[in-house]
């Protein structure tokens, strides 16, 4: 059943109680009256009927009961009162929203009643007013039963309509929690699984190289070929696990580089760095908290001057911490990984209530846009707390990240603001 089906229903059966409430007291009033007629029994059948129009037609069906009420008197039928046979109409014209039609309905029943008392040659008529006072009474109730109604209907519809509403944004709410949800997963396998299986990728190309230069048995190259394989294997399924995680994130494979850049990051990247853990063991977290010191080492065991240039910092709140040290193991990783570099500078400070993360090397750069989940995810850290990041790449010419965190910032006091420059 549809709503307005539902509605017309509602209405109808509203006019047929309204009709037979007027049926009983019309009833009840006529057989007092001992000059009732079946006439008028069937004059009130009538405007039990106009009653039932209602349901539909409020207005019309209230004009027709005034008129029936004065055909009623012309034929001089026994006395119902003025506003008795038409309480059914005025109620539901009202609960219609027709009240200015229920209160005019209702005055043109008293005036013309009033009228023809005073003009009938009738000695009582000059207490005509007081007389009227039960009519005035009845055609009141009447009209202030169907404006309550009608408020009472649109109080419920209110409340269906709260809700609704309500429950839709519980509903959101649970899919925004399962959205954040999804990508904190992603981010942890990206940091911590995809940077441990990059070190160990770089291990193992560069095991294989020495092997080939010594007098190594046929087994022991086998076996590194073996691990070369498995590692690459394993890397790919956690590119397409994080991808399927990531995959109804608006932009999500966008690296979002600058126009005049391209995506670091080459092929879909997952190393990023572990916050919590790190797999090549880092100083610990209160003397080095960003992490450079292992990223260093990698650095330099892959062939590449690192420099450092980290500043005094404040103490860093643990959430801005982490997102830190997850963008700079993202930069450095995708430098091992892609650049060709010869050398790397990773670089932090704190200036004007934030801090400021940069990471520059002297590689070939990026050459064309790939889309892979590292970027992105540099980039999502850094919203989270209200920052922003930007990389600048460009072949021949090497590659920068730079990032601007709020210091203070916490995991959800982020603004959005992916696209403001960073420093």
């Amino acid at each position: 059943m549809t709503d307005a089906e539902g509605r017309l229903r509602d209405r109808l059966v509203e006019s047929l109680l309204a009709c037979g409430a007027l049926l009983v007291l019309c009833v009840l009033v006529l057989a007092a009256e001992p000059e009732a007629t079946p006439a008028a029994f069937l004059a009130v059948a009538g405007f039990g009927a106009l009653a039932v129009l209602g349901a539909r037609l409020p207005r019309l069906a209230l004009v027709l009961t005034v008129l029936g009420i004065f055909a009623y008197y012309t034929v001089d039928l026994p006395p119902l009162g003025m506003v008795l046979p038409a309480t059914a109409s005025l109620y539901l014209a009202a609960a219609r929203g027709r009240t200015i039609w229920a209160a005019g309905g209702a005055a043109v029943l008293l005036a013309i009643a009033t009228y023809f008392r005073l003009t009938g040659g009738d000695d009582s008529a000059r207490f005509a007013p007081y007389e009227y006072v039960t009519e005035v009474a009845l055609a009141a109730a009447a009209i202030a039963l169907g404006l309550a109604t009608r408020l009472a209907r649109e109080r419920r519809r209110q409340a269906q309509r709260i809700a609704e509403l309500v429950a839709a944004e519980q509903a959101h709410a649970v899919e925004r929690q399962l959205d954040e949800q999804r990508l904190r997963i992603a981010r942890d396998l990206h940091d911590s699984v995809g940077h441990g299986l990059t070190v160990a990728a770089l291990h193992a190309s560069v095991a294989a190289e020495e092997l080939e230069t010594a007098d190594a048995s046929a087994a022991a190259r086998e076996a590194v070929e073996l691990v070369r394989t498995a590692n690459a294997g394993t890397l790919r399924e956690l590119r397409h696990a994080v991808r399927t995680l990531r995959s109804d994130r608006p932009g999500a494979g966008d690296p979002g580089l600058d126009e005049s850049s391209a995506d670091p990051s080459g092929e879909d990247d997952p190393g990023a760095g572990a916050p919590d853990a790190d797999p090549l063991g880092a100083d610990p977290l209160d003397t080095d908290p960003l992490g450079a010191a292992p990223l260093v080492r990698t650095a330099e065991q892959a062939g590449i001057l690192a420099t450092v240039d980290i500043g005094a910092l404040p103490p860093l709140p643990p959430e801005l911490a982490a997102a830190a040290r997850g963008i700079l193991t993202e930069a450095v990783t995708n430098v091992l990984r892609h650049a060709g570099a010869r050398e790397l500078r990773i670089a932090a400070r704190a200036a004007e209530g934030g801090l400021e993360l940069e990471v520059v090397d002297d590689g070939a750069g990026a050459s064309s846009l790939r889309g892979g989940s590292g970027v992105p995810g540099m980039r999502e850290r850094a919203e989270l707390l209200g920052g922003a990041l930007r990389v600048r790449s460009r072949p021949g010419r090497g590659c920068a990240v730079r990032a601007r965190l709020p210091l203070g910032a916490g995991a959800g006091s982020g603004s959005g603001a992916g696209e403001g420059a960073a420093p």
